[in-house]
């Protein structure tokens, strides 16, 4: 595992280049029995995830890693857990639990407090300068939060609250613009409404989000607009992961992007403004509930 120091964390934005990432595992995946929020769930599934959906998905993530590593990026993989006898989730989606924004580290007060369990896994890789939110009231996914310099969007939702909003605002200080999106997605993260690719194009979800919706600094940027039909499904289940996740794209660089190969409407949209894409394929994308931006944390872009 490399050594992270807290001089080596610094991402402002997800379209500068990529240079140090922490990237996901399934390993000892579970749902568990006793967090108070996800037993609320319809349907929710209970206990130790399918061995063999594990098994493919670690061999999906060992070849990203391997994608990743060609670009020059390093790559660190969170420390394995028994999630089942702590009665967790799994480290698959290490962008859901913990928030970079410039040299600062928080790890956020999630939804689903049992996956808080998560930080365990990643903890020795954040450095000495972390800090974890003081307000009992506070409750924000880090997927809650998209990242542009120095405008920060803040999805107010299931898994984010206006207490939440707050404690960041007034934790980032007046260096800092937190932008509240109100009445756009009552689901759970932002990362699959709007993507920003690079500063000046965003990707936008066309049923979850309208144009007079964005903040101001976003309207007058080139938008690509996704319409349902443009997305592949992946193998799984609907009722866990939204059918948007194939939004859910990795930028390395403002030219280059990562989503699953079978995507092919999405990347002729992307071609179109001169961004190549690499396909690496989730394959139980829903099961594991994230894409190839929820599965990664980024430490360092450049």
């Amino acid at each position: 595992m490399l050594e992270i120091g807290d001089n080596m964390i610094r991402s402002d934005n997800e379209w500068s280049r990529l240079k140090r990432v922490i990237l996901g595992s399934a390993e000892n995946f579970n749902f568990p029995k006793n967090d108070p929020e996800y037993s609320t769930w319809d349907e929710a599934p209970i206990g130790p995830a399918s061995p063999i959906a594990i098994h493919e998905t670690q061999e999906a993530l060992n070849l990203f890693q391997a994608e990743l590593e060609k670009l020059g990026v390093e790559v660190i993989r969170p420390k394995p857990i028994d999630y089942v006898k702590e009665d967790g989730f799994g480290c698959y989606c290490p962008r859901d639990t913990t928030l970079v924004i410039g040299d600062k580290v928080i790890l956020t007060p999630t939804v689903w407090p049992n996956r808080r369990i998560e930080w365990k896994a990643i903890r020795a890789a954040l450095g000495d300068n972390v800090t974890t939110v003081d307000d009992p009231a506070a409750v924000f996914d880090a997927a809650n939060i998209i990242r542009c310099g120095k405008d920060i969007l803040y999805l107010i939702s299931y898994s984010g609250n206006e207490a939440g909003a707050d404690w960041l605002e007034n934790y980032l200080g007046p260096e800092y613009i937190v932008h509240r999106l109100n009445a756009v997605y009552q689901g759970m993260h932002l990362d699959s409404t709007i993507v920003p690719l690079r500063d000046g194009l965003v990707m936008l979800n066309s049923e979850r989000i309208k144009e007079y919706q964005l903040p101001d600094f976003m309207k007058s940027w080139d938008k690509i607009w996704i319409k349902q039909e443009d997305l592949i499904q992946p193998k799984g289940w609907d009722h866990m992961t939204s059918n948007w996740i194939g939004m859910n794209v990795l930028s390395y660089d403002e030219n280059t992007i990562f989503c699953d190969s079978n995507q092919t409407i999405l990347r002729k949209k992307f071609d179109k403004y001169g961004i190549e894409t690499i396909g690496v394929n989730l394959p139980h994308a829903k099961m594991f509930m994230g894409g190839h931006h929820c599965v990664t944390l980024d430490l360092q872009r450049l």
